[in-house]
Formats: C-alpha cells, sequence, structure tokens
C-alpha cells in the first residue's frame, strides 16, 4: 500500500496559479493524496474556481490573510488531526509539478534515506529571467 500524503496549498489571491498548480497535482500517477487548500482571505475568486473545478479539493477558508507560515501550520494540524497521513507535503500556489511521478520519487527518498524533513531546491523560470535558488 502507498503511504497517504496530504498536500497543504496555501493561498491568497492566487487564483491565476491555481489552474495550473492542482492541474499538476492531479495529473500525477500516486493517488493516494488529499489535497487541503488553506485560503488567507482571498477577494479573486480563488474559491469559487476550485470549488467548481476541484471538488476534490478540502478547503479551509480563513478570514483575513495571516501570512504563509501561519496558513501551513493550520493546513498541517487539520490534515494530521483528520487524515493521520505519512507524509505532508508544503506546496505553494504557483508550483507546478513537472513529472508525473514527482510524488513517488519525493516519497522515495524519504523511505531510502529515512529522511524526515526534505527541501528543495527551487528553479524559477519566468519570461525574461531564469534562476535557480
Amino acid at each position: 500500500m502507498n503511504p497517504k500524503v496530504s498536500i497543504i496549498i496555501g493561498n491568497w489571491n492566487g487564483k491565476e496559479y491555481l489552474k495550473d498548480c492542482l492541474k499538476s497535482v492531479f495529473d500525477q500517477q500516486y493517488l493516494n493524496f488529499k489535497v487541503i487548500l488553506v485560503d488567507n482571505g482571498s477577494v479573486d475568486n480563488s474559491l469559487e474556481f476550485v470549488k467548481k473545478n476541484y471538488s476534490a479539493v478540502e478547503i479551509i477558508s480563513l478570514d483575513k490573510n495571516y501570512g504563509f507560515a501561519k496558513a501551513n501550520n493550520i493546513g498541517i494540524k487539520h490534515a494530521l488531526k483528520k487524515y493521520n497521513p505519512s507524509y505532508v507535503l508544503l506546496q505553494n500556489n504557483d508550483t507546478i509539478l513537472l513529472k508525473d511521478n514527482a510524488f513517488t520519487e519525493l516519497i522515495n527518498v524519504f523511505k531510502i534515506h529515512l529522511l524526515e524533513l526534505l527541501l528543495l531546491k527551487l528553479y524559477i523560470q519566468m519570461e525574461g529571467y531564469n534562476a535557480e535558488r
């Protein structure tokens, strides 16, 4: 059996990013996951978009923008209490998973190396800008 994964996506007025972000998540070959979107009081119809197009996403709607860290902490606590996942993945709302086996590869790294935390290099590609962080 594949370990259960909870994916926490913090959002604040990120509707323009959510289509590609969520598509890349739901295009994964790995299927034992639950997506939790923690919304920081968006006013750009982000929630309506997600409800209409991604009904499998659980939404936690906050009354205002509490910031990245608090949104993630709320999502993590909720996931641990409700789903008891083996792994929790924090994903920004502007992240696009380029490979359809990204979850499988990440979980394999955790299993092989018995990791509790993994930080990944971020590659940014925008029009006229290319950087590695």
